[in-house]
């Protein structure tokens, strides 16, 4: 079985809905990606951002990151978006 990245603290925050007003928002939680490859964690760490401008474009922008990190690249679009 594998480890969700988005551990909660208790239960009653793990059953809180995502829409929630609540102070404690979803998008506060920085997910855990200890058990990914370390060159794979720039790639979803930017998929996991806070800022959604930050965050890639489409899941194709997403997927050529990875596949970057596979053939050992580490291409500027993995850790930050280009400012064009």
């Amino acid at each position: 079985m594998g480890v969700h990245p988005l551990r909660a603290q208790t239960i009653r925050s793990s059953n809180r809905p995502t829409t929630s007003r609540s102070s404690s928002n979803i998008r506060m939680v920085a997910p855990d990606l200890e058990m990914l490859h370390p060159s794979e964690r720039p790639v979803m760490a930017r998929a996991f951002d806070a800022d959604p401008d930050q965050r890639f474009q489409s899941c194709m922008e997403m997927v050529d990151a990875l596949a970057f990190t596979v053939a050992g690249a580490t291409p500027s679009t993995v850790t930050s978006r280009s400012s064009s």
